[in-house]
């Protein structure tokens, strides 16, 4: 029998490695279970393993349409009535690996697809890096995730063409080329990669379209608030911060192009209570908690 077919049938440790521990047990279990039930399970251990990699790319563009989707209800269902809090995106992207796990992905390898989608879909790419990462493999997008943004630059630097920019084309670069880049500029926690950095002016979204306003101008324009979890008293609707908080919320109502990402949201969501409070304050109707 194969080593990794072998290995299969071992349970495992809280770690998720084989528990050699039960190796005398499992030679047990496989001579009662007989060697064409076993030969069987072999086969579709190996034909498994093969359908998985050759559907990687399939599963990781559902993955990323799932992610654009929880992306489109943040923007455009955000305050429906059916949707408080935003918990659908919330959802989507929590099940976005238990989907891909029900169709028949290993858990390590949906982890890695879903690790992919949500990079692809957080961040700002232009058009020369989305055609290029729309020709590399899973596994090659999977060690961008885990770089820091130096490595990323220096990835973009190797495949570029001598004397060219990026933009002009790109030359091949393997997965284990990528390993030992990423290796060598892992990805440290506080620091955001080049393709997830959301403060750009003139950002791209999905459909290579700007939304021709900064995003941090935007945001900027929402003030930050230490608790917005407490309860607001009632003051005069005309109080400067009032006035202040509504016409950001009115600014950013009425940009129904902009494509927030997670990022983003998680600036606003803060104030979405108080928001909300001072919306019903301002209409004379009771406050719900």
């Amino acid at each position: 029998m194969e080593k990794e077919t072998y290995l299969a049938f071992l349970p495992r440790t809280k770690e998720g490695l084989p528990d050699r521990r039960f190796e005398i047990s499992l030679q047990r279990i496989l001579n009662e279970a007989g060697a064409q039930s076993i030969d069987e399970l072999r086969q579709f251990a190996k034909e498994t393993e093969i359908m998985q990699r050759q559907a990687a790319k399939a599963g990781m563009s559902l993955a990323v349409a799932i992610f654009n989707e929880a992306n489109y209800l943040d923007v455009n269902h955000r305050f429906d009535p059916d949707n408080q809090y935003g918990w659908r995106p919330k959802s989507l992207r929590k099940q976005a690996q238990l989907i891909l796990e029900n169709i028949g992905f290993k858990q390590k390898n949906a982890h890695k697809l879903v690790a992919c989608a949500s990079w692809l879909t957080s961040g700002c790419i232009d058009k020369s890096e989305r055609q290029w990462l729309n020709g590399l493999s899973p596994s090659h997008i999977y060690e961008l995730t885990r770089m820091s943004p130096e490595g990323y630059a220096r990835v973009k630097a190797e495949v570029s063409y001598p004397e060219f920019h990026f933009c002009a084309g790109q030359q091949e670069i393997s997965v284990k080329r990528l390993g030992e880049i990423r290796r060598q500029y892992p990805k440290t926690e506080g620091k955001e990669h080049p393709a997830t950095n959301h403060l750009v002016s003139q950002c791209v979204d999905t459909n290579e379209a700007s939304t021709g306003r900064s995003r941090s101008e935007l945001f900027e324009a929402v003030p930050d608030i230490a608790d917005a979890s407490m309860a607001v008293p009632m003051i005069d609707p005309v109080h400067e911060g009032i006035q202040m908080l509504i016409q950001s919320l009115g600014m950013i109502g009425s940009l129904d192009e902009l494509s927030m990402t997670p990022q983003y949201l998680d600036k606003l969501r803060p104030h979405c209570m108080t928001l909300q409070i001072l919306s019903e304050i301002l209409q004379a109707k009771p406050m719900r908690y």
